[in-house]
């Protein structure tokens, strides 16, 4: 194993694919401070607000929180990479280099200080979804089940970027912590994806990304900042070490200094490194390198073992959107309108038996209503396909039924 550097994150290919969805950090008040000594902690919160504003420096970015000297005290960050890109934190400038999680997520500044990050919560704050978690954990097997056919591979693409894998490549496949985790959170399992099929297709709960998922820079810390940011779909929290509050399904980043080689601690969201899901009984699935392994498994089940538990920062437990593939209800010979029940507020596809189709949306109890095209005609026996798309542009499952003959007229 070659210590889980940046050969665990997928990289981009291309920057213009890149498509970072940030959104409020700082205003979302995730996490509790841990990183700060207790008394330290007690005295910024006892503060007035007058006070505490008048020593808090404001710098814009992670660059100039590294690049500007002489800070100290309260510094806020403005955003992340960019201004107002949601990703901005609060830190605390220490003299002496930090320890245990607070080192691994610390930033060093330019005159031999460390920016500590605070006001970061330790335990979550939602409630914990078993069924949802063991749904995810069963998709996430079907990876490990694969065995030799998946390698992980940070030059090729996955079935999360906009190719049909099983056409482009031959196996085995590739894969990364991340596209790994990313395919189980958008509800995918390992024969529903384009490493099998022509399409990858929802087939249990899902982290609904709100943009097409191919256009995401599949990296473990744009993941852990996409989850953290977009506060309604995930609880992310800071591990405490001493009292860890993941379960099962639960998302673990883990984060170090130079997460992606030398003079890049800073530059990536907490400094993050690799992602994992937790299987309990001290046990993760997840996607790694190893060394001189022509065969090893692109998805292994494997210990939580003390280097990882050392470089463990944040857990996320996302939020996932029920999967109901849609339903058709009996169609007759000659009908004008099909119907059904889909997820609610969901876009929905009736495909016909000339190969025509359309489209609606489902309403707010997940009923939807699609009328019959004027150059349809239904016939005895056509049959009529149906599925849903979410906001991602996956596809569900399809649903099809034959349509009945029409009720013979008894003249009255």
């Amino acid at each position: 194993m070659k210590g889980f550097g940046h050969k665990c994150s997928y990289l981009a290919i291309a920057a213009g694919l890149a498509f970072i969805l940030i959104m409020g950090f700082s205003n979302q008040g995730i996490l509790k401070a841990e990183t700060v000594h207790a008394e330290e902690a007690v005295e910024f919160e006892d503060r007035t607000e007058s006070e505490a504003a008048d020593t808090v420096t404001q710098v814009d970015t992670y660059y100039w929180l590294m690049h500007t000297e002489n800070l100290s005290g309260i510094v806020q960050t403005l955003g992340h990479m960019a201004i107002d890109d949601g990703a901005g934190m609060t830190y605390i400038i220490k003299e002496e280099r930090p320890t245990g999680v607070s080192e691994n997520i610390a930033v060093p500044t330019i005159d031999g200080k460390w920016a500590v990050p605070i006001n970061l919560r330790t335990e979550p704050t939602g409630d914990y979804d078993s069924e949802a978690a063991e749904d995810a954990l069963r998709r996430a097997q079907t990876f490990a089940d694969a065995g030799s056919q998946l390698k992980w591979d940070p030059e090729r693409w996955p079935p999360l970027k906009n190719v049909i894998v099983h056409q482009e490549y031959t196996s085995p496949y590739p894969i990364t912590c991340s596209s790994f985790v990313g395919q189980v959170l958008a509800g995918f399992d390992f024969s529903h994806t384009t490493y099998v099929e022509d399409e990858n297709t929802l087939v249990g709960d899902y982290v609904d990304f709100g943009a097409p998922t191919d256009s995401f820079s599949w990296q473990a810390w744009r993941l852990a900042k996409w989850l953290t940011t977009e506060s309604s779909q995930t609880d992310v929290w800071l591990n405490d070490p001493d009292n860890p509050q993941y379960q099962k399904g639960d998302i673990l980043f883990f984060s170090k200094q130079d997460p992606e080689g030398n003079d890049t601690t800073g530059k990536y969201y907490g400094n993050i490194f690799h992602t994992a899901i937790y299987l309990g009984d001290g046990r993760i699935i997840h996607s790694h390198d190893k060394e001189n392994a022509e065969n090893y498994p692109g998805v292994v089940v494997e210990e939580l073992d003390s280097y990882l538990q050392s470089k463990l920062s944040f857990v996320a437990r996302p939020k996932y959107t029920d999967y109901q593939k849609p339903t058709l209800s009996p169609v007759t010979a000659g009908d004008r309108t099909v119907s059904g029940q889909a997820q609610p507020n969901i876009k929905v596809t009736v495909a016909f038996a000339d190969g025509s189709a359309v489209e609606t949306v489902s309403d707010n109890a997940g009923h939807y209503r699609a009328e019959v095209p004027e150059t349809v005609v239904i016939n005895e026996n056509d049959e009529i396909t149906v599925y849903s798309t979410n906001a991602a542009q996956n596809k569900s499952e399809k649903n099809t039924v034959r349509a009945v003959p029409k009720a013979a007229d008894d003249g009255n």
